[in-house]
């Protein structure tokens, strides 16, 4: 039933209407999604999977249908049996509605393939983030000795190189551009030296 409700559902709407998108090349699709999403919250492993598929299955455009997607909180039947009734009233749908008004309005011609965070009156736009990281050459071995000695460049979110991937194209930007990158001649020889001797030494 979850699959049913929070993934096949978000789908099957979507199909639905968009034959009448395509006729008249104008449509808005808001679909929700929630914060334990964006958290990954790993007790609800199966609702945050399902919740993110959501956010991949909408995160596309056609002529000039805009889709985009907000992952919020609210006060449910569920959450009413933990929270306290104050925060009930400030997590109510009152709080949702503006936001997704503006989404699809007719005034909001940019905003696309983008998520944003809703809960108890406070709204904002959520991204990706990735640390700028390093590239090592593919022509060579990789030890874990390498990964140590650039430990704290690939963790790093604080050195000016962090990027925002939007798409997949962007996310595979750096990737395909370390493939040009190349031990040389020499390297390559004093590693095949260093694993000849590890080799030898193991053997006596």
């Amino acid at each position: 039933m979850i699959m049913a409700m929070h993934l096949r559902g978000t789908y099957k709407c979507a199909k639905a209407v968009w034959p009448i998108f395509q006729k008249q090349k104008y449509g808005r699709i808001v679909t929700t999604s929630s914060h334990l999403r964006t958290i990954r919250q790993l007790r609800l492993l199966l609702l945050v999977s399902l919740k993110h598929s959501a956010l991949k299955a909408v995160n596309t455009t056609f002529c000039a249908m805009l889709l985009r997607l907000q992952s919020e909180s609210a006060g449910t039947a569920m959450t009413m049996t933990v929270w306290p009734q104050e925060m009930i009233d400030a997590y109510k749908p009152d709080y949702i509605a503006p936001v997704v008004g503006y989404l699809t309005s007719e005034v909001n011609a940019e905003t696309t393939g983008q998520l944003f965070e809703i809960s108890g009156g406070w709204a904002a736009k959520t991204r990706w983030q990735r640390a700028g990281g390093d590239g090592f050459p593919t022509n060579k071995a990789l030890a874990p000795e390498d990964i140590i000695s650039k430990w704290d460049v690939l963790t790093s979110f604080d050195d000016g190189r962090a990027t925002h991937p939007t798409s997949s194209a962007e996310g595979m930007q750096q990737i395909m551009g370390n493939l040009e990158n190349k031990a040389s001649i020499a390297e390559t020889a004093v590693e095949t030296a260093k694993d000849a001797g590890k080799a030898l030494k193991a053997k006596l």
